[in-house]
């Protein structure tokens, strides 16, 4: 008898997200980043298409990358 290898899965790369700058205090902080050549606004919640937003800190960012299903975080 021959064993099969399992086919593996597909590897999905990291998301490209650069944080230009994050403000505000804890509970209520705003991340500005550059995701696919758009600059755009982040709050804690938001679902971005191919992300979610876990949490803002003051040095990095925490999403949920959906393609891959994992957490990302991205920092300065």
């Amino acid at each position: 008898m021959v064993a099969t290898a399992k086919p593996s899965a597909p590897v999905i790369p990291p998301l490209q997200i650069q944080i230009n700058g994050i403000t505000g205090d804890e509970g209520n902080r705003v991340a500005i980043v550059t995701y696919k050549g758009q600059q755009m606004l982040l709050l804690n919640g938001d679902d971005k298409g191919d992300f979610n937003v876990i949490s803002i800190d003051s040095d990095k960012i925490v999403v949920l990358h959906k393609a891959a299903q994992r957490r990302q975080e991205v920092g300065f």
